[in-house]
């Protein structure tokens, strides 16, 4: 018998693969290219641990995560991964070889203190993965606002989102990373080497 958190899970996940329609699969696919095998990860905030658990899980397994809301880090607890359930700007972020953030930069105020902490806590790679043509930019005030709220992690909705432009004067003065635009997906990855 599946546990409650699986149904609210999957509720979750329905409307996430509903919302970005055909480019749901790739956002993980396109992440998880960058991410070499082998290596030891701490993901800040893995949501519902999609890229783990569909794409990680057998070539990194040694995988730790940091999540705030409470239903996703039992979730990742159920997959047996090693979870602080925090808020990142009050934890140390574990250090291993790759940091890796997906989609959520944009949720903390302070994104300057919040880069110095993941470059900190890298040994060899950070991964940052950004919207930057989002659905709360919406002119649909009610898709806007559903985006607003799927993006709630646990303090309220959040409607900043970042462009192209914004994301890199945020990393200026850190090593020159790679830069993927995945237009489809509607997302940059920066790949920054230490």
């Amino acid at each position: 018998m599946k546990s409650p958190i699986y149904h609210s899970i999957e509720t979750y996940r329905f409307t996430m693969k509903k919302l970005y329609g055909k480019q749901f699969e790739s956002r993980y696919s396109n992440l998880a290219e960058h991410v070499p095998a082998g290596k030891t990860i701490t993901e800040l905030c893995p949501g519902d641990g999609y890229l783990f658990e569909n794409y990680l899980k057998n070539t990194n397994p040694d995988y730790s995560a940091v999540e705030w809301n409470r239903k996703f880090s039992l979730y990742l607890r159920e997959m047996g991964v090693k979870v602080i359930t925090q808020d990142l700007t009050k934890t140390k972020i574990p250090s291993a070889q790759v940091i890796l953030m997906q989609g959520s930069l944009y949720q903390f105020e302070d994104h300057t203190s919040m880069v110095e902490d993941i470059f900190e806590a890298a040994k060899e790679l950070v991964v940052i993965s950004e919207p930057i043509d989002n659905i709360v930019n919406s002119k649909n005030k009610i898709i806007s606002g559903i985006g607003a709220h799927l993006s709630n992690p646990g303090d309220g909705p959040k409607h900043f989102r970042f462009t192209k432009g914004s994301l890199l004067e945020t990393f200026e003065g850190y090593p020159e990373p790679q830069i993927h635009h995945y237009p489809a997906a509607k997302e940059v990855i920066l790949v920054f080497q230490k």
